[in-house]
């Protein structure tokens, strides 16, 4: 199984993200995890022998110029790279945690 860590930015939350790549390679040896993160956030998870592969975003200079010709490139990019993945998102707020998984 493949799947994809959507954890952006604030790099708290991605820090107290990063537990669930023990878990699930425990739960599920063999998985293949993948990171989208912003590009300011990617020394935070670059080199983790524990994901496989981290895909990097600028989504604040895209909402600046939605309609650019970079823009569209670069989210066609993304989305080919991601290609069908499971996603995994995490939101942690006041003690509480939930994720959302989507297929592909």
């Amino acid at each position: 199984m493949r799947v994809l860590i959507v954890k952006m930015s604030a790099m708290g939350d991605i820090i107290h993200a990063l537990p669930v790549l023990d878990y699930l390679h425990n739960v599920s040896p063999g998985i293949e995890i993948d990171w989208l993160v912003e590009e300011p956030f990617l020394d935070v998870v670059d080199g983790n022998p524990q994901i496989a592969m981290i895909h990097t975003a600028r989504s604040r200079a895209w909402r600046k110029s939605p309609f650019s010709s970079r823009t569209f490139s670069e989210t066609a990019a993304l989305k080919r790279a991601c290609g069908r993945e499971t996603m995994i998102s995490f939101s942690i707020s006041r003690g509480t945690s939930r994720a959302v998984f989507t297929d592909g």
